[in-house]
């Protein structure tokens, strides 16, 4: 099935090898690098998936995720970041904001389409 998903990573190596992975999988992809530029692709798309990298400038993933849970609760959020950034697990903070499933980088495919896999057919 063919699912609308936003790739939010900063790290645009990161966020292509996301997005080739869920290209490869037959999914409709848009890839953003900010959190400003993934609120206004929401706006204009409607997104039935959203991967974001919580460690953003300006508007991080958290903020991402909360703004979704608001405006768009149907759409199912997978949170990722490098274990223990600046000395925080902030994964299970980002399930507590609302974030359907947690990936930690690097991130392998296997991980990434089971995952998506496992959410979008709750």
């Amino acid at each position: 099935m063919m699912v609308a998903v936003l790739v939010v990573d900063d790290d645009k190596t990161s966020a292509t090898t996301l997005a080739d992975e869920l290209l490869a999988a037959n999914h409709d992809v848009t890839v953003v690098h900010s959190g400003k530029e993934a609120l206004a692709a929401m706006q204009n798309k409607t997104m039935n998936l959203v991967i974001t990298e919580l460690m953003l400038p300006e508007v991080d993933g958290m903020q991402i995720i909360s703004r979704i849970r608001s405006y768009y609760p149907d759409t199912v959020v997978i949170a990722l970041t490098q274990p223990k950034s600046n000395g925080v697990d902030y994964l299970p903070l980002a399930k507590l904001v609302g974030a359907d499933g947690c990936l930690s980088k690097p991130v392998t495919e296997d991980s990434l389409l089971g995952l998506v896999n496992e959410l979008l057919t709750e």
